[in-house]
Order: structure tokens, then sequence, then C-alpha cells
């Protein structure tokens, strides 16, 4: 994977998959985080992102998804605990091909122990701590071409 330390900071390179349907987003939460985030991973050393979250996807939750465009180039800068995160991602609006549906506003485990997923309304993830906050207005409106956004810098 494509990461890499230095005290109390760390880059990743990860790609990150949209997952819609019926109005809702899927998202994950790690058991041990207060938030909730896109799904997705770290790219591999010369794995193309998008088959990192065709690969991230199929390892969480066991689903069939491609990978249908690239929707925004992310650069974003966070903190959790005492890290300093600078990420760089990729973020595909994907396609579902084989999945076991789930209902909306309930979680669910992936094939991972520390992960949950739930679908949830678009346009209600400003009721909960979701990351990073600058994407909520804007997953309820996609662009039709890629757009490079810098979030978590002042």
């Amino acid at each position: 994977m494509i990461r890499f330390e230095r005290g109390n900071n760390q880059f990743n390179f990860r790609s990150i998959a949209l997952l819609i349907e019926d109005n809702s987003i899927l998202i994950q939460r790690d058991l041990k985080d207060d938030f909730w985030a896109l799904p997705g991973g770290r790219v591999e050393l010369f794995e193309n992102s998008n088959d990192t979250v065709v690969r991230e996807i199929y390892e969480e939750l066991g689903w069939k998804v491609q990978a249908n465009r690239p929707v925004w180039f992310i650069e974003n800068f966070f903190k959790i605990g005492r890290t300093n995160f600078h990420e760089i991602a990729t973020i595909y609006l994907m396609d579902l091909v084989d999945y076991a549906k789930h209902e909306p506003a309930h979680e669910f485990k992936g094939l991972e122990d520390h992960l949950i997923f739930q679908w949830f309304d678009i346009s209600k993830l400003d009721q909960i701590n979701f990351r990073p906050r600058e994407l909520r207005s804007k997953l309820g409106h996609l662009p039709n071409t890629v757009e490079f956004l810098t979030v978590g810098r002042e």
C-alpha cells in the first residue's frame, strides 16, 4: 500500500467508492472511530486506482462492483487523535454488479470485523458526523466532469 509515516504525520494514497442507490449512499465507520466516511482503501504500488476501489469493496463486503467514472480527485488534510494526515484520493462513481441489498438506515457488518456499513439518505448527511464534511453538500449534485478538491486546509 502507498503510505508513509514521519513522526506523527502520515501520507496515504487512497481510492474511494461512491455507491449510490435510491438516493442513499453507502458509508462506513471503523468501530474505533466516531465518524462516517465513504468506503475505499489504500492503493497498492503499481495498482490502478480504479482497480483498488473494486478490490477494496470486494475485500470489505464481498460485492462485485465496477468503476463507472472518476468524480473527484481530493487532497485531504485532517487529524485523528495525535496523527496528522495528508491524503490524496480518487473518488469513483461505482456501478453495483452483484451485491447483498441491505435496508436503508440499518447498520450492517462487512467481512472485516472492524467496519460497519450503512446505506444513508444523501440529503441527511449533515445530521451525522460524516467526513470530509465538505463532501456532504456535493454528494447530492455530482459534477459531470472530474473536479479537484482540497479540503481541511485553511
